[in-house]
């Protein structure tokens, strides 16, 4: 470690001797200048050089690698300590990096920062981005006593924003940036009119509670020292943005709007449909002839949903329509022509009436009318089962059955029956017998996710 710390510093020397920094002593605060400080804490000096090598700004700035280009400065301190005042001008050319991260490889970076007597730091900068290009130009200005005063625009046209495995998205923002002490205010617009998102399967994932509290490992942070975010941002999809993850495949377009304020949920506000889109569910291939995201003004993660997704066999077209929020969708079947939610289902899955299906078929229409989410899906479930000679088809969870499991019961005879579970939200299989000794005794025998046998008794309360 040794070692490596004194190469970081030879080169870290050699990269800045270009760069000379001159304050007078008695500018120093008292600590660094012997207490020969001017009454008002003055400062005087300047910043000059040429740097030809950047190479080492990622040992001090993670997340960026590959860093070239060139920096000169010509700049002169002056102010105070509680309100520095910067002159002159600091310039970046024809820089360039890589951001790992996102993918993302900026080149024809140039920064311009300039300082005036007022003492507000004028800030242009331009970089390229694949095809693209962002823009920024804007002031800043500090004091102790105030803090932070700044006011940046950004804009470009296609810029590459993000380019990995799960997401490859160009941005053409028009965004203005606002901070006032320790106020942020974010507004204008974002145009995305390219995008290939594919996102991860997170189907399998366990979701904290509703009533879990994140702190972190600071504590609680004091009111005062808060950043306090506005942002009132309105995002516009455009023609060419590609969707296809969980099984839907598909264009989205329209807009919303996305405003935060400190202490809520981001809130959104607008539509977003699915264009060209189709759903594979259980081997088919469903067509999406509308698909809406319907935000009103709620939270930006549980936007309405208005979805009729249909598939066509010959004359027969059955389909589902599905309502309601994306964290509480109401699911329900339909069919033209009108006929029996039962073989509405069977022709969705397997193109063909109830009374057609085999066994195998039959128990794959058990899973979907629970699974699905549909309206009355117990009673469904039910029907299918009669048909087929099941006993009871029911959800239970609990227990063998963890967080819920399709299980199916039949009974082979008065004093005997059999259950067989399948996981919805996990993958398990449960076997089950139970044969009833006398009225009060049972013996029971499982195998699947744990295995044994257990000798049941009864008593009953009157």
């Amino acid at each position: 470690d040794l070692v490596d710390t004194a190469g970081t510093l030879c080169r870290a020397a050699e990269a800045l001797k270009g760069l000379a920094l001159y304050v007078p002593r008695a500018a120093l605060p008292a600590p660094l200048g012997g207490g020969r400080t001017d009454r008002d804490g003055a400062l005087a000096g300047q910043l000059q050089g040429d740097i030809r090598d950047l190479s080492l700004l990622p040992t001090f700035f993670s997340g960026i690698e590959h860093t070239q280009g060139r920096l000169s400065s010509s700049l002169n301190i002056a102010g105070s300590w509680d309100q520095p005042r910067l002159t002159g001008e600091l310039r970046l050319e024809n820089g360039s990096a890589a951001i790992p991260s996102l993918g993302l490889n900026p080149d024809a970076i140039d920064v311009i920062v300039s300082g005036d007597e007022q003492g507000r730091l004028h800030v242009d900068a331009q970089l390229h981005s694949r095809d693209g290009n962002l823009r920024l130009g804007g002031d800043i200005r500090y004091s102790r006593s105030e803090g932070w005063d700044i006011q940046v625009r950004l804009n470009g046209e296609r810029a590459e924003i993000v380019n990995t495995p799960e997401y490859h998205i160009l941005a053409s923002p028009d965004m203005q940036l606002r901070v006032k002490g320790r106020r942020i205010d974010v507004d204008g617009e974002l145009f995305i009119p390219e995008a290939n998102l594919r996102p991860r399967d997170v189907s399998g994932a366990v979701s904290p509670s509703d009533d879990v509290v994140i702190v972190n490992a600071e504590g609680a942070v004091p009111p005062e020292t808060r950043w306090r975010v506005y942002t009132n941002l309105r995002v516009r999809v455009g023609n060419f943005v590609k969707f296809s993850g969980f099984g839907l495949k598909g264009l989205l377009n329209g807009d919303f709007t996305l405003k935060d304020e400190p202490q809520k949920p981001t809130v959104a506000r607008g539509e977003l449909s699915i264009v060209n889109g189709e759903y594979r569910a259980y081997g088919q291939k469903l067509s999406v002839e509308r698909g809406r995201l319907l935000f009103f003004g709620g939270p930006v993660d549980n936007p309405g949903l208005d979805i009729r997704a249909v598939r066509k066999i010959q004359e027969v077209t059955a389909g589902i329509l599905v309502r309601g929020t994306l964290k509480a969708p109401q699911v329900q079947l339909f069919s033209e022509p009108a006929m029996a939610e039962t073989d509405a289902l069977s022709y969705l899955l397997i193109g063909q009436p109830i009374n057609k299906a085999s066994s195998s078929e039959g128990q794959q229409l058990y899973g979907a009318a629970l699974s699905l989410g549909l309206a009355g899906s117990g009673l469904l479930a039910n029907q299918i089962g009669q048909r087929f000679g099941i006993d009871e088809v029911l959800v239970e969870s609990g227990g063998s059955f963890g967080t819920g499991a399709l299980v199916i019961r039949h009974y082979l005879s008065p004093k005997l029956y059999i259950s067989y579970g399948v996981g919805l939200m996990e993958r398990f299989n449960i076997f089950l017998m139970r044969y009833q000794i006398s009225r009060i005794w049972a013996l029971e025998a499982e195998s699947g996710t744990q295995s044994g046998a257990d000798l049941v008794y009864t008593l009953e309360k009157k």
